[in-house]
């Protein structure tokens, strides 16, 4: 004789190990597939953009932001060259000025020519 549960059945004749065995698959068939044990929920993310904002929200919580934007990006070096090729045009010589602004001559020569190109 059995009771029933669903598709599966306890069959009284078993003895207590055998009733806990089929009760336990019993449960586990019954669980949701959402089911997680505490601590390890679900925490994927739909894409990898919201995956590494949420990382970079665990890693730096707590800490203030900077008031400007940091990047190591070069200043621009137009007033430099606009300076250089102002002093070439008015005598100095290319040398001089390689060696006061600490770049090579080959790049002052580019500068002037960039200057030529664009009048400043």
């Amino acid at each position: 004789m059995g009771v029933g549960l669903g598709n599966k059945s306890l069959r009284m004749g078993l003895g207590t190990s055998g009733r806990w065995l089929i009760l336990a698959q019993f449960a586990r068939s019954r669980q949701p597939s959402h089911f997680c044990t505490r601590g390890f929920e679900d925490s994927s993310s739909a894409s990898i953009e919201r995956a590494v904002q949420r990382l970079l929200r665990l890693l730096y919580a707590g800490m203030e932001l900077p008031s400007e934007a940091i990047n190591d990006l070069i200043p621009s070096k137009e007033e430099r060259n606009r300076e250089i090729y102002r002093r070439y045009v008015e005598g100095e010589r290319a040398v001089d000025l390689a060696a006061e602004y600490r770049i090579s001559l080959q790049r002052v020569y580019k500068v002037i020519r960039m200057g030529k190109r664009n009048q400043w």
